[in-house]
């Protein structure tokens, strides 16, 4: 017989997933990674991927040059991102330029999707995620495989 709800929590993936959380949050307000207006319309982009594609201060906070972002743009087929940041020069197209677009590709999946609304949204989901992590951590010494 099953003490609990019936389920086992995996702590340690839960635990990887806070560290994770902490980490997306504290990268943002170091590099300034928050939601922007793009355009005169009202859209409001929300991620990363956006965000490096249409703003140039954004892709040099991740280390990326502009042909970097043009020959990414050219990989994931994203026409507008020439209308939205006039800087990038023309993607490269030859082999070099499409693996570098697809490497920055993997990179931008690697480091984070979502955006924060501002600096105050990412403090609070900096101290929801190291709540997590303790609780998580807590649990797991007492409710852990035994």
């Amino acid at each position: 017989m099953s003490k609990g709800w019936g389920f086992k929590i995996d702590y340690a993936k839960a635990i990887a997933d806070d560290d994770a959380r902490i980490g997306w949050a504290e990268l943002s307000m170091r590099r300034g990674w928050y939601k922007r207006p793009v355009g005169d319309h009202g859209y409001v982009i929300s991620e990363l991927w956006e965000l490096i594609l249409y703003f140039p201060d954004a892709a040099r906070a991740a280390g990326l040059s502009l042909q970097d972002v043009a020959d990414y743009a050219r990989v994931v087929d994203a026409d507008l991102a020439w209308t939205h940041n006039p800087e990038l020069p023309e993607a490269r197209q030859d082999a070099a330029g499409w693996k570098r677009g697809h490497e920055v590709d993997a990179e931008i999946a690697r480091i984070g999707g979502w955006l924060f609304a501002d600096e105050a949204a990412a403090k609070l989901e900096l101290k929801r995620a190291k709540a997590s992590r303790a609780r998580h951590i807590r649990n797991r010494e007492q409710y852990g495989r035994r």
